[in-house]
């Protein structure tokens, strides 16, 4: 039954489900319906693999997002392109910078974290002043 469990949250159909289990189709329906037996553990699992999903997730974007705040720092400072300047310095100024870095990482959570989050509160200081110098 876990292998069914399995075959569904992987997309399979009831008839390959069916096969791969030596059931027939009907029993893998009522394995599945509405109060079937494996309605339950298949949500369990599902649910399971969208946290891990999303946790690995985080950890990318929390390795990615240091060096995307440099490039746009960068970007801001010295783009020869007035227009370019402005767009990095205003996506630097953007609370939901820091609000993701926090989701991603909160600032409880360790010293690289703390480190993280404080980078990008100085770099909303700092993207926001230099806004406010180049008007």
């Amino acid at each position: 039954m876990q292998r069914a469990v399995i075959l569904k949250a992987n997309g399979e159909s009831n008839a390959s489900i069916a096969q791969v289990t030596s059931r027939s189709v009907k029993t893998i329906e009522r394995w599945f319906g509405i109060d079937g037996l494996l309605k339950k553990p298949l949500q369990q699992y599902s649910e399971a693999l969208a946290n891990e999903a999303l946790a690995e997730a985080k950890v990318i974007m929390r390795q990615a997002l240091p060096s995307a705040i440099q490039t746009l720092r960068e970007l801001a400072t010295t783009s020869t392109n007035v227009s370019v300047r402005q767009q990095a310095a205003r996506t630097l100024a953007q609370p939901s910078i820091v609000a993701v870095a926090k989701s991603i990482s909160p600032i409880e959570s360790t010293p690289g974290s703390r480190a993280l989050s404080e980078m990008l509160e100085a770099e909303l200081m700092w993207a926001t002043n230099a806004l406010r110098n180049n008007e």
